[in-house]
Protein backbone atom coordinates (compact mmCIF):
# COMPACT_ATOMS: atom_id res chain seq x y z
CA UNK A 1 0.00 0.00 0.00
CA UNK A 2 2.82 2.39 0.97
CA UNK A 3 4.62 1.58 -2.28
CA UNK A 4 1.55 2.62 -4.28
CA UNK A 5 1.35 5.91 -2.39
CA UNK A 6 5.06 6.60 -3.00
CA UNK A 7 4.64 5.83 -6.70
CA UNK A 8 1.59 8.09 -6.98
CA UNK A 9 3.41 10.90 -5.18
CA UNK A 10 6.46 10.54 -7.44
CA UNK A 11 4.26 10.55 -10.55
CA UNK A 12 2.45 13.64 -9.28
CA UNK A 13 5.77 15.44 -8.73
CA UNK A 14 6.99 14.52 -12.23
CA UNK A 15 3.76 15.87 -13.78
CA UNK A 16 4.08 19.10 -11.79
CA UNK A 17 7.70 19.51 -12.88
CA UNK A 18 6.85 18.97 -16.55
CA UNK A 19 4.02 21.51 -16.32
CA UNK A 20 6.35 23.96 -14.58
CA UNK A 21 8.98 23.51 -17.31
CA UNK A 22 6.40 24.08 -20.05
CA UNK A 23 5.04 27.15 -18.28
CA UNK A 24 8.58 28.44 -17.85
CA UNK A 25 9.31 27.90 -21.55
CA UNK A 26 6.07 29.59 -22.64
CA UNK A 27 6.74 32.45 -20.23
CA UNK A 28 10.13 32.98 -21.87
CA UNK A 29 8.63 32.90 -25.40
CA UNK A 30 6.68 35.47 -27.33
CA UNK A 31 4.54 34.96 -30.43
CA UNK A 32 5.59 37.30 -33.22
CA UNK A 33 3.58 38.14 -36.35
CA UNK A 34 5.83 38.42 -39.42
CA UNK A 35 4.63 40.28 -42.53
CA UNK A 36 6.77 39.95 -45.66
CA UNK A 37 6.49 42.94 -48.01
CA UNK A 38 10.01 42.87 -49.47
CA UNK A 39 9.21 41.21 -52.81
CA UNK A 40 11.20 38.01 -52.14
CA UNK A 41 11.01 34.88 -50.02
CA UNK A 42 12.97 35.33 -46.78
CA UNK A 43 14.26 33.20 -43.94
CA UNK A 44 14.45 34.02 -40.22
CA UNK A 45 17.44 32.52 -38.38
CA UNK A 46 18.60 32.42 -34.78
CA UNK A 47 21.75 34.55 -34.48
CA UNK A 48 23.11 32.26 -31.74
CA UNK A 49 22.59 28.87 -33.36
CA UNK A 50 22.21 29.75 -37.06
CA UNK A 51 19.11 27.53 -37.13
CA UNK A 52 16.37 28.41 -39.61
CA UNK A 53 13.36 29.33 -37.46
CA UNK A 54 10.88 30.09 -40.23
CA UNK A 55 10.61 30.91 -43.92
CA UNK A 56 7.96 33.19 -45.36
CA UNK A 57 6.97 33.92 -48.96
CA UNK A 58 6.50 37.40 -50.37
CA UNK A 59 3.10 38.83 -49.51
CA UNK A 60 2.51 36.31 -46.71
CA UNK A 61 1.71 36.82 -43.03
CA UNK A 62 2.71 34.13 -40.51
CA UNK A 63 3.17 33.63 -36.76
CA UNK A 64 6.11 32.09 -34.91
CA UNK A 65 7.29 31.75 -31.30
CA UNK A 66 10.72 33.13 -30.41
CA UNK A 67 12.60 33.31 -27.11
CA UNK A 68 12.59 36.66 -25.30
CA UNK A 69 15.76 38.70 -26.03
CA UNK A 70 16.64 36.32 -28.87
CA UNK A 71 18.29 38.03 -31.84
CA UNK A 72 16.79 37.02 -35.16
CA UNK A 73 18.50 37.44 -38.52
CA UNK A 74 16.35 38.12 -41.61
CA UNK A 75 17.84 37.39 -45.05
CA UNK A 76 16.75 36.50 -48.57
CA UNK A 77 16.00 32.79 -48.99
CA UNK A 78 16.99 31.31 -52.34
CA UNK A 79 15.01 28.35 -53.63
CA UNK A 80 14.61 26.54 -56.94
CA UNK A 81 10.87 27.11 -57.40
CA UNK A 82 11.11 30.25 -59.62
CA UNK A 83 9.24 32.19 -56.94
CA UNK A 84 11.80 34.96 -57.13
CA UNK A 85 11.96 34.85 -60.95
CA UNK A 86 15.61 33.70 -60.76
CA UNK A 87 16.61 37.32 -60.22
CA UNK A 88 20.06 37.74 -58.77
CA UNK A 89 19.71 39.51 -55.43
CA UNK A 90 22.66 40.94 -53.56
CA UNK A 91 23.11 39.20 -50.20
CA UNK A 92 21.80 41.24 -47.32
CA UNK A 93 20.66 40.58 -43.79
CA UNK A 94 18.97 42.53 -41.02
CA UNK A 95 18.59 41.72 -37.32
CA UNK A 96 15.91 42.37 -34.73
CA UNK A 97 15.61 41.47 -31.06
CA UNK A 98 12.51 39.83 -29.58
CA UNK A 99 11.14 41.98 -26.76
CA UNK A 100 9.11 41.03 -23.69
CA UNK A 101 5.99 42.70 -25.11
CA UNK A 102 3.07 40.61 -26.23
CA UNK A 103 1.50 41.02 -29.70
CA UNK A 104 4.73 41.88 -31.51
CA UNK A 105 4.73 42.41 -35.26
CA UNK A 106 7.68 42.58 -37.67
CA UNK A 107 7.09 44.18 -41.08
CA UNK A 108 9.76 43.24 -43.64
CA UNK A 109 9.88 45.97 -46.29
CA UNK A 110 11.84 46.69 -49.46
CA UNK A 111 15.59 45.98 -49.11
CA UNK A 112 14.79 44.08 -45.88
CA UNK A 113 13.97 47.28 -44.01
CA UNK A 114 12.42 46.18 -40.71
CA UNK A 115 9.59 47.96 -38.91
CA UNK A 116 8.97 46.52 -35.44
CA UNK A 117 5.56 47.17 -33.88
CA UNK A 118 5.33 46.52 -30.13
CA UNK A 119 3.17 47.92 -27.34
CA UNK A 120 6.07 49.66 -25.60
CA UNK A 121 6.96 51.37 -28.88
CA UNK A 122 3.33 52.46 -29.30
CA UNK A 123 3.33 53.86 -25.77
CA UNK A 124 6.50 55.85 -26.52
CA UNK A 125 4.95 57.20 -29.73
CA UNK A 126 1.78 58.18 -27.88
CA UNK A 127 3.81 59.86 -25.14
CA UNK A 128 5.89 61.71 -27.73
CA UNK A 129 2.72 62.81 -29.51
CA UNK A 130 1.22 64.25 -26.33
CA UNK A 131 4.51 66.01 -25.52
CA UNK A 132 4.65 67.61 -28.99
CA UNK A 133 1.08 68.83 -28.74
CA UNK A 134 1.71 70.11 -25.19
CA UNK A 135 4.63 72.21 -26.46
CA UNK A 136 2.45 73.62 -29.23
CA UNK A 137 -0.25 74.42 -26.66
CA UNK A 138 2.28 76.10 -24.38
CA UNK A 139 3.56 78.26 -27.24
CA UNK A 140 0.06 79.22 -28.33
CA UNK A 141 -1.10 79.95 -24.78
CA UNK A 142 1.52 82.71 -24.53
CA UNK A 143 -0.04 84.39 -27.54
CA UNK A 144 -3.66 83.72 -26.62
CA UNK A 145 -5.64 83.21 -23.44
CA UNK A 146 -7.44 79.85 -23.64
CA UNK A 147 -10.66 79.15 -21.80
CA UNK A 148 -10.75 75.68 -20.23
CA UNK A 149 -13.00 74.17 -22.90
CA UNK A 150 -10.99 75.81 -25.73
CA UNK A 151 -7.73 74.41 -24.39
CA UNK A 152 -9.20 70.91 -24.29
CA UNK A 153 -10.55 71.20 -27.84
CA UNK A 154 -7.22 72.56 -29.11
CA UNK A 155 -5.34 69.62 -27.58
CA UNK A 156 -7.81 67.11 -29.09
CA UNK A 157 -7.49 68.82 -32.46
CA UNK A 158 -3.68 68.67 -32.32
CA UNK A 159 -3.61 64.98 -31.39
CA UNK A 160 -6.31 64.17 -33.94
CA UNK A 161 -4.38 65.88 -36.72
CA UNK A 162 -1.15 64.04 -35.85
CA UNK A 163 -2.97 60.70 -35.59
CA UNK A 164 -4.71 61.28 -38.94
CA UNK A 165 -1.31 61.70 -40.61
CA UNK A 166 -0.01 58.49 -39.04
CA UNK A 167 -3.15 56.53 -39.92
CA UNK A 168 -3.09 57.83 -43.50
CA UNK A 169 0.59 56.91 -43.93
CA UNK A 170 -0.02 53.42 -42.57
CA UNK A 171 -3.17 52.77 -44.59
CA UNK A 172 -1.62 54.11 -47.81
CA UNK A 173 1.42 51.84 -47.32
CA UNK A 174 -0.89 48.87 -46.73
CA UNK A 175 -2.93 49.75 -49.84
CA UNK A 176 0.22 49.79 -52.00
CA UNK A 177 1.37 46.50 -50.46
CA UNK A 178 -1.97 44.79 -51.18
CA UNK A 179 -1.97 46.16 -54.72
CA UNK A 180 1.52 44.73 -55.32
CA UNK A 181 0.34 41.38 -53.95
CA UNK A 182 -2.63 41.38 -56.34
CA UNK A 183 -0.35 42.26 -59.26
CA UNK A 184 1.96 39.38 -58.35
CA UNK A 185 -0.98 36.98 -58.02
CA UNK A 186 -2.37 38.05 -61.39
CA UNK A 187 1.03 37.43 -62.98
CA UNK A 188 1.04 33.91 -61.54
CA UNK A 189 -2.51 33.33 -62.86
CA UNK A 190 -1.41 34.44 -66.33
CA UNK A 191 1.60 32.11 -66.33
CA UNK A 192 -0.50 29.17 -65.12
CA UNK A 193 -3.52 29.77 -67.38
CA UNK A 194 -1.42 30.40 -70.49
CA UNK A 195 1.05 27.55 -70.01
CA UNK A 196 -1.57 24.90 -70.85
CA UNK A 197 -4.90 26.57 -71.66
CA UNK A 198 -8.05 24.47 -71.70
CA UNK A 199 -9.78 25.41 -74.95
CA UNK A 200 -13.36 24.20 -75.28
CA UNK A 201 -15.53 24.56 -78.41
CA UNK A 202 -17.05 28.05 -78.59
CA UNK A 203 -20.59 26.59 -78.54
CA UNK A 204 -19.96 25.19 -75.05
CA UNK A 205 -19.79 28.74 -73.67
CA UNK A 206 -22.86 30.13 -75.46
CA UNK A 207 -25.88 31.04 -73.30
CA UNK A 208 -27.92 32.37 -76.22
CA UNK A 209 -27.42 33.86 -79.69
CA UNK A 210 -28.76 37.05 -81.20
CA UNK A 211 -27.76 37.30 -84.84
CA UNK A 212 -23.97 37.25 -84.99
CA UNK A 213 -23.66 37.97 -81.24
CA UNK A 214 -22.89 34.99 -79.01
CA UNK A 215 -23.67 35.86 -75.38
CA UNK A 216 -21.19 33.85 -73.30
CA UNK A 217 -21.75 35.47 -69.94
CA UNK A 218 -24.56 37.71 -68.74
CA UNK A 219 -24.70 37.95 -64.99
CA UNK A 220 -27.32 40.46 -63.85
CA UNK A 221 -26.31 40.22 -60.19
CA UNK A 222 -22.61 40.52 -61.01
CA UNK A 223 -23.27 43.34 -63.52
CA UNK A 224 -20.98 41.89 -66.18
CA UNK A 225 -21.28 40.77 -69.82
CA UNK A 226 -19.00 38.78 -72.13
CA UNK A 227 -19.91 38.57 -75.85
CA UNK A 228 -18.18 36.97 -78.83
CA UNK A 229 -19.26 38.72 -82.05
CA UNK A 230 -18.56 37.07 -85.39
CA UNK A 231 -18.07 39.14 -88.55
CA UNK A 232 -17.87 42.40 -86.61
CA UNK A 233 -15.12 44.13 -88.63
CA UNK A 234 -14.40 43.64 -92.36
CA UNK A 235 -11.11 42.91 -94.11
CA UNK A 236 -11.45 46.22 -95.95
CA UNK A 237 -11.77 48.13 -92.67
CA UNK A 238 -8.81 46.30 -91.15
CA UNK A 239 -6.61 46.94 -94.19
CA UNK A 240 -7.44 50.66 -94.13
CA UNK A 241 -6.75 51.14 -90.40
CA UNK A 242 -4.17 48.58 -89.22
CA UNK A 243 -0.61 49.19 -90.58
CA UNK A 244 1.53 46.29 -91.73
CA UNK A 245 4.47 47.55 -89.67
CA UNK A 246 4.38 45.76 -86.30
CA UNK A 247 6.05 48.75 -84.63
CA UNK A 248 3.33 51.13 -85.84
CA UNK A 249 0.42 51.17 -83.36
CA UNK A 250 -1.52 54.36 -84.04
CA UNK A 251 -4.37 55.80 -82.01
CA UNK A 252 -7.43 57.33 -83.62
CA UNK A 253 -9.95 59.62 -81.98
CA UNK A 254 -13.54 58.45 -82.15
CA UNK A 255 -14.82 61.56 -83.86
CA UNK A 256 -13.29 63.07 -87.02
CA UNK A 257 -11.74 64.78 -88.80
CA UNK A 258 -8.58 62.89 -87.86
CA UNK A 259 -6.12 64.06 -90.49
CA UNK A 260 -6.38 60.78 -92.43
CA UNK A 261 -9.27 61.43 -94.85
CA UNK A 262 -9.08 58.03 -96.54
CA UNK A 263 -9.68 56.29 -93.22
CA UNK A 264 -12.22 58.62 -91.65
CA UNK A 265 -15.24 56.89 -93.16
CA UNK A 266 -14.06 53.51 -91.87
CA UNK A 267 -13.32 54.86 -88.42
CA UNK A 268 -16.69 56.62 -88.24
CA UNK A 269 -18.45 53.39 -89.19
CA UNK A 270 -16.56 51.36 -86.56
CA UNK A 271 -17.16 54.00 -83.87
CA UNK A 272 -20.91 54.02 -84.56
CA UNK A 273 -21.02 50.21 -84.61
CA UNK A 274 -19.32 49.66 -81.26
CA UNK A 275 -21.49 52.27 -79.51
CA UNK A 276 -24.67 50.79 -80.94
CA UNK A 277 -23.58 47.44 -79.51
CA UNK A 278 -22.78 48.66 -76.00
CA UNK A 279 -25.99 50.68 -75.75
CA UNK A 280 -28.15 47.84 -77.09
CA UNK A 281 -26.88 45.20 -74.65
CA UNK A 282 -26.31 47.31 -71.52
CA UNK A 283 -28.02 50.15 -69.66
CA UNK A 284 -24.88 52.33 -69.73
CA UNK A 285 -26.25 54.87 -72.27
CA UNK A 286 -22.85 55.98 -73.58
CA UNK A 287 -21.96 58.57 -76.20
CA UNK A 288 -18.75 59.18 -78.15
CA UNK A 289 -17.86 62.62 -76.76
CA UNK A 290 -14.70 62.70 -74.61
CA UNK A 291 -13.99 58.96 -74.98
CA UNK A 292 -10.59 57.26 -75.26
CA UNK A 293 -9.03 56.63 -78.68
CA UNK A 294 -9.30 53.53 -80.80
CA UNK A 295 -5.92 51.80 -80.35
CA UNK A 296 -4.25 49.48 -82.87
CA UNK A 297 -2.33 46.53 -81.42
CA UNK A 298 0.13 43.99 -82.83
CA UNK A 299 0.39 40.60 -81.07
CA UNK A 300 0.02 41.80 -77.47
CA UNK A 301 -2.65 43.93 -75.84
CA UNK A 302 -0.92 46.11 -73.26
CA UNK A 303 -1.82 45.39 -69.62
CA UNK A 304 -2.61 49.03 -68.88
CA UNK A 305 -5.22 48.88 -71.66
CA UNK A 306 -7.39 46.47 -69.67
CA UNK A 307 -11.12 47.13 -69.50
CA UNK A 308 -10.65 48.14 -65.92
CA UNK A 309 -7.80 50.61 -65.42
CA UNK A 310 -7.61 49.88 -61.69
CA UNK A 311 -8.74 46.48 -60.35
CA UNK A 312 -9.24 47.92 -56.87
CA UNK A 313 -11.87 50.33 -58.19
CA UNK A 314 -13.50 48.08 -60.80
CA UNK A 315 -13.99 44.54 -59.54
CA UNK A 316 -15.28 44.88 -56.00
CA UNK A 317 -19.00 45.64 -56.26
CA UNK A 318 -18.73 49.34 -55.40
CA UNK A 319 -20.74 52.12 -57.02
CA UNK A 320 -19.53 53.41 -60.37
CA UNK A 321 -17.40 56.56 -60.19
CA UNK A 322 -17.91 59.17 -62.88
CA UNK A 323 -15.40 59.13 -65.75
CA UNK A 324 -14.12 55.59 -65.17
CA UNK A 325 -14.00 52.66 -67.60
CA UNK A 326 -17.13 50.54 -67.77
CA UNK A 327 -16.57 48.21 -70.75
CA UNK A 328 -14.16 47.25 -73.55
CA UNK A 329 -14.22 45.78 -77.03
CA UNK A 330 -11.35 44.01 -78.84
CA UNK A 331 -11.68 43.66 -82.64
CA UNK A 332 -9.42 41.15 -84.40
CA UNK A 333 -8.05 41.62 -87.92
CA UNK A 334 -5.11 39.44 -88.95
CA UNK A 335 -5.24 36.20 -86.96
CA UNK A 336 -2.59 33.59 -87.72
CA UNK A 337 -0.85 32.68 -84.51
CA UNK A 338 -0.07 30.22 -81.73
CA UNK A 339 -1.15 31.38 -78.29
CA UNK A 340 -2.87 34.73 -77.89
CA UNK A 341 -6.05 33.39 -76.32
CA UNK A 342 -8.27 35.65 -74.21
CA UNK A 343 -8.91 34.06 -70.83
CA UNK A 344 -11.69 35.28 -68.52
CA UNK A 345 -10.27 33.29 -65.63
CA UNK A 346 -13.00 33.99 -63.04
CA UNK A 347 -15.80 33.18 -65.50
CA UNK A 348 -14.01 30.07 -66.85
CA UNK A 349 -14.11 31.28 -70.47
CA UNK A 350 -11.12 30.81 -72.79
CA UNK A 351 -11.48 32.23 -76.31
CA UNK A 352 -9.41 31.89 -79.48
CA UNK A 353 -9.60 35.03 -81.67
CA UNK A 354 -11.01 34.69 -85.20
CA UNK A 355 -10.39 37.05 -88.15
CA UNK A 356 -13.07 39.76 -88.18
CA UNK A 357 -14.45 38.80 -84.79
CA UNK A 358 -14.75 40.93 -81.65
CA UNK A 359 -14.92 40.29 -77.93
CA UNK A 360 -17.01 42.70 -75.89
CA UNK A 361 -17.12 42.74 -72.07
CA UNK A 362 -18.46 45.12 -69.45
CA UNK A 363 -17.67 45.48 -65.75
CA UNK A 364 -20.37 47.94 -64.61
CA UNK A 365 -24.15 47.55 -64.73
CA UNK A 366 -27.33 46.90 -62.79
CA UNK A 367 -29.96 49.46 -61.72
CA UNK A 368 -27.49 51.27 -59.46
CA UNK A 369 -24.47 51.05 -61.80
CA UNK A 370 -22.15 49.03 -59.59
CA UNK A 371 -18.94 47.26 -60.61
CA UNK A 372 -18.77 43.51 -61.03
CA UNK A 373 -16.98 41.07 -58.73
CA UNK A 374 -14.33 40.00 -61.20
CA UNK A 375 -16.13 37.84 -63.77
CA UNK A 376 -15.15 40.24 -66.57
CA UNK A 377 -11.50 40.31 -65.49
CA UNK A 378 -9.32 38.76 -68.19
CA UNK A 379 -5.79 38.06 -69.34
CA UNK A 380 -4.37 38.01 -72.85
CA UNK A 381 -1.99 35.10 -73.24
CA UNK A 382 1.22 35.89 -75.17
CA UNK A 383 1.43 35.15 -78.89
CA UNK A 384 4.17 32.53 -79.14
CA UNK A 385 4.35 32.36 -82.94
CA UNK A 386 2.73 34.20 -85.84
CA UNK A 387 0.73 37.42 -85.96
CA UNK A 388 -2.33 38.81 -84.20
CA UNK A 389 -3.52 42.34 -85.00
CA UNK A 390 -6.60 44.34 -84.21
CA UNK A 391 -8.19 47.39 -82.62
CA UNK A 392 -9.05 47.94 -78.96
CA UNK A 393 -11.38 50.46 -77.35
CA UNK A 394 -12.27 51.17 -73.71
CA UNK A 395 -15.65 52.73 -72.98
CA UNK A 396 -16.13 55.33 -70.24
CA UNK A 397 -19.26 56.77 -68.68
CA UNK A 398 -19.63 60.37 -67.60
CA UNK A 399 -17.05 61.82 -70.00
CA UNK A 400 -17.85 64.84 -72.18
CA UNK A 401 -16.03 67.02 -74.68
CA UNK A 402 -15.47 69.55 -71.85
CA UNK A 403 -14.34 66.86 -69.38
CA UNK A 404 -12.80 64.01 -71.45
CA UNK A 405 -11.33 60.76 -70.18
CA UNK A 406 -7.86 62.17 -69.35
CA UNK A 407 -9.46 64.91 -67.21
CA UNK A 408 -10.97 62.24 -64.95
CA UNK A 409 -7.72 60.27 -64.75
CA UNK A 410 -5.93 63.40 -63.52
CA UNK A 411 -8.78 64.14 -61.13
CA UNK A 412 -8.67 60.72 -59.42
CA UNK A 413 -4.86 60.64 -59.33
CA UNK A 414 -4.99 63.91 -57.40
CA UNK A 415 -7.13 62.22 -54.75
CA UNK A 416 -4.66 59.37 -54.12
Amino acid sequence: MMKHKKCNCLLFVIVLLSIAIKLSESYNEREVAVVNKCGYKVGLYSLDTGELQMEISDGAIDMEYFMIDEEIVVSYLYVDDDENDDEEKEYKEMTFKVSRDYEQRVNIGVDLELDIEIKSKSRKRAKSLVERCSKIMATNSKKKEYKSNEEKEAMISCIGSEMANEIWSGSHEEFLFQKNVLTSQKKQVIEYACSNPIIMPLDDYVIYEEGNVLVLHEHLEDNSHVHFIEGFISNEECSAIVPNDANDTPRFSLKGPRGVPTNDDYLDAISDRIYKHVNHYTNLELNQDGQEDLVVFHNQIEEDDDACNDDDKCHNGILFQKGQRVASIIMFCHVQQDGGSIHFFNAGINLIPKPGSAIFFSNVGGPNLTSDLGLSDYIHCPVTNGTLTGIKHNFRKGVTSQHPWNYWDSFYQGLE
